[in-house]
C-alpha cells in the first residue's frame, strides 16, 4: 500500500510516496509534490499538472508523470503549512485508480472532477471506518446493561445516557491529567488558560452590564461573572467535558429582558423577578432531563444550517430593534425640537 514520505532528489524539497513489498519499501515515481514557503502570498496555492511523457528528476524520480507545487506563506497555522498541505495532496495521488483516471483526463474541469470524487470515496470510507469502531467501543463497553435495556426493549428510557456514561467512565480521568505530563505540556496549559480566562472575562462583564441595563440592577455584571464561573466549573466535573468553554451568550441576555418585563405585570417594582427567573431555570432544567432519558438531541441530526442561519438573524434583528429604540429615546430626550419649544418660557 502506498503511503506517504519525505524523499530525498535533486528537488531541495519534496513528497513521495513508498510502496511497501515483500523484500522491503520502494518509492513511488510516478507523481512527486513540491514543497515551498515564501512570505509574498497570504493563503495556499496548489498547481497540478499532467506531463505526457515520464520525465526524470534525479534518483528516486526518474518516471514522473504527475507534479504537484504547493506554494504558502511562511507565517500561519501548522495545520495550513506547506507541508501539510503537499501531505494532504500526496495521500490523494497516492491512490493507483486516481492517478489511472487523472491520466484519461482531457480538460481542467475533468481533472477537478475526479479529484472531488476522489474526495468523496475517502471521506465516505473514513466515516464507515468510524461507525464500525463506533460500534465496537459500543458493544464492548455497554456490558450488563445493554443486555438489559434490550430485554426491556429499544425504548428504555436513559439508554442513551446509560450508554455515553459508559464509554466515558473510561476516559475520566484522563481527561484531566493527561496534558500535565510534562513541563511543555504544563505551560501550554497555563497559557491555554489565561487566554480563555480573558477572552470570556470580557463578554461575561459587558453581557453583565447590559443585563443589568435591562433588568434595572437586578442582574449586574459581579452576578454574571459568578454565575459563569460556578457553571463551568461544575460542567467540567459532572459533564465529563473539561475541554467544553462555556461562555454567555446574547439569546440568554434576551430571555433575561423577556422574563424582566413579564415579572413587570406582577410587581411593578420587579421583585417578582428573582422568583420568576429561578422558577424559568427549574422549568428549563426538567426538560434537559427529560431530554437526556429520551435520548431526543438525536433530532439535530436533521438540522441544518439554515436553522442556526435564522435564529442568529432573530437575534440580530432583535439587538438592532433595541438599538434604535435607545437612540430614538436619547433624541427625543436631549434633541427633540418640539419638546425644547414647549419648555421655553414665553416673552
Amino acid at each position: 500500500k502506498a503511503v506517504v514520505s519525505t524523499q530525498s532528489t535533486g528537488i531541495p524539497e519534496c513528497i513521495q510516496g513508498i510502496i511497501q513489498t515483500p523484500n522491503g519499501p520502494i518509492t513511488e515515481q510516478s507523481f512527486i509534490t513540491v514543497i515551498g514557503n515564501t512570505n509574498t502570498v497570504s493563503e495556499a496555492h496548489v498547481v497540478m499538472c499532467i506531463l505526457e511523457k515520464p520525465f526524470n528528476f534525479g534518483v528516486g524520480a526518474e518516471e514522473v508523470r504527475f507534479i504537484c507545487a504547493v506554494l504558502c506563506p511562511t507565517k500561519g497555522k501548522h495545520t495550513k503549512s506547506a507541508v501539510e498541505v503537499a501531505r494532504t495532496y500526496s495521500t490523494l495521488l497516492a491512490d493507483d485508480r486516481l492517478r489511472h483516471n487523472l491520466l484519461h483526463t482531457r480538460s481542467a474541469g475533468e481533472f477537478a472532477h475526479e479529484f472531488e470524487l476522489e474526495c468523496t470515496r475517502i471521506q465516505k470510507e473514513h466515516e464507515q471506518r468510524e461507525k464500525a469502531l463506533h460500534m465496537t467501543n459500543t458493544s464492548m463497553k455497554s456490558g450488563h446493561s445493554a443486555i438489559f435495556m434490550k430485554a426491556m426493549g429499544k425504548c428504555f428510557p436513559g439508554q442513551d445516557l446509560i450508554a455515553d456514561i459508559e464509554q466515558r467512565a473510561s476516559f475520566y480521568f484522563s481527561d484531566f491529567v493527561d496534558d500535565l505530563t510534562d513541563v511543555h505540556s504544563v505551560q501550554k496549559f497555563i497559557s491555554a488558560t489565561l487566554f480563555l480566562y480573558f477572552s470570556l472575562l470580557l463578554p461575561a462583564i459587558a453581557f453583565g452590564v447590559l443585563n443589568a441595563y435591562y433588568t434595572n440592577g437586578k442582574i449586574d455584571a459581579k452576578n454574571h461573572v459568578v454565575a459563569q464561573a460556578l457553571a463551568g466549573f461544575l460542567y467540567s466535573i459532572f459533564g465529563g467535558q473539561p475541554l467544553v468553554v462555556l461562555s454567555t451568550t446574547i439569546p440568554v441576555v434576551i430571555y433575561t429582558k423577556i422574563i424582566y418585563t413579564i415579572s413587570l405585570n406582577w410587581n411593578e417594582d420587579g421583585d417578582f423577578f428573582y422568583t420568576f427567573y429561578a422558577m424559568t431555570g427549574l422549568f428549563n432544567s426538567f426538560f434537559l432531563i427529560v431530554y437526556s432519558l429520551s435520548g431526543i438531541s438525536k433530532i439535530m441530526s436533521f438540522c441544518s444550517r439554515s436553522t442556526e442561519e435564522i435564529f442568529g438573524l432573530f437575534i440580530s434583528i432583535a439587538f438592532a430593534v433595541d438599538s434604535v429604540k435607545y437612540i430614538v429615546n436619547e433624541f427625543d430626550h436631549f434633541y427633540c425640537f418640539p419638546r425644547l419649544l414647549a419648555t421655553r418660557p414665553s416673552r
